[in-house]
């Protein structure tokens, strides 16, 4: 209140601070990390045929790992070595696919 002449609501946090211009752009682009992975393995694996044996095997090895093996890894199991972009000290995802998607490429 000292320095905003509204009282706040408090359902209003986000709309009177500024804390969504520090966490917004994390989940943002986490959002698009996991969507550009999403439709990478949909394009790989499902765009065809969503039931093929082909389907349904990538399907089991995503859930047989159950959270023992990296994301990394994972990706790059499925998807081949260049589904993940080393970017810094973490990774990237292709945007191949996400960008065809989008209407982008």
């Amino acid at each position: 209140r000292r320095h905003f002449w509204i009282p706040k609501p408090k359902e209003a946090k986000m709309q009177s601070g500024f804390e969504h211009l520090v966490y917004y752009p994390v989940n943002y682009y986490s959002y698009v990390f996991a969507e550009c992975i999403a439709r990478s393995v949909w394009e790989e694996y499902f765009a065809d045929d969503p039931f093929s044996d082909k389907a349904r095997k990538a399907v089991r090895t995503l859930f047989m790992y159950d959270g023992t093996q990296s994301t990394a890894d994972m990706m790059t199991e499925l998807l081949g070595p260049n589904a993940l972009l080393e970017v810094g000290d973490g990774y990237a995802p292709s945007p191949d696919s996400y960008m065809k998607a989008s209407g982008l490429r």
